[in-house]
C-alpha cells in the first residue's frame, strides 16, 4: 500500500522538527544534586573561643584570595566572611554542631566540634577545594550516547527518512 505524498514529507518534517527541539522540552529534568549524590561529612575541632579555620584552594593547589565563604546551619546562614591573601578564613563565636560551608563551587558538610570535645581523627580546619571542572564517572558509554537528546533526535530522523527515502526510490523505479 503506498501512502500519500503529504505523509511522507509530513512525516519528514517532524522528524526534523524534532531535532531543532530544545533537550528540555524532550527530556525529564535530572533530580536535584542533593538527591543524586552521598554526602561526606568531615570532622572539625574548633579553636578556643570557637574559631573555625580553613583556606579555600582551586584543583590545582593554589589558594583562592578574596573569595566569599558562607557558613549555613541547616537553613540558617550563620556567618559569612572572605579569604585573606593566604587564601585562608577565621570565623568566630561557633558552637559544636553540623554546618554546611561553601565558596563558590566548593562546598562541604562538616561536623563541628567544641574544644576538647573532638575524636582524634577531627581535622584542625576546613579545606575547601573550588574546582569549576565536575567529572562523574556513573554513565558508561553506551547509556551516555542513548541518553544525549541529538544522538536521540539523529535515530529517530533516520528511522524515518531511511524507509521514506527508500519507498521513493522504488516510486522512481517503477516508473
Amino acid at each position: 500500500m503506498r501512502s500519500p505524498r503529504w505523509l511522507r514529507r509530513g512525516g519528514a518534517v517532524l522528524a526534523c522538527l524534532g531535532m531543532l527541539l530544545p533537550a528540555r522540552s524532550v527530556m525529564a529534568e535530572a533530580p536535584p544534586a542533593a538527591s543524586r549524590t552521598a554526602v561526606a561529612i568531615g570532622d572539625v575541632s574548633l579553636h578556643e573561643g570557637g574559631v573555625l579555620l580553613g583556606q579555600v584552594a582551586n584543583a590545582a593547589g593554589t589558594r583562592l584570595v578574596g573569595q566569599q565563604v558562607v557558613i549555613q546551619q541547616g537553613d540558617r546562614e550563620v556567618a559569612v566572611t572572605r579569604t585573606d591573601g593566604q587564601g585562608q578564613f577565621a570565623v568566630r563565636g561557633l558552637r559544636g554542631g553540623t554546618y554546611q560551608l561553601s565558596s563558590g563551587p566548593a562546598s562541604g558538610v562538616y561536623r563541628v566540634w567544641a574544644t576538647g570535645t573532638a575524636p582524634p581523627s577531627a581535622n584542625s580546619g576546613v579545606l575547601l577545594v573550588a574546582d569549576d571542572l565536575l567529572v562523574r564517572g556513573e554513565l558508561p558509554a553506551l547509556k551516555y550516547w542513548l541518553v544525549n537528546p541529538y544522538v536521540m533526535a539523529g535515530l529517530i530522523a533516520a528511522a524515518v527518512a531511511i524507509p521514506v527515502a527508500i519507498n521513493n526510490s522504488r516510486d522512481r523505479s517503477s516508473s
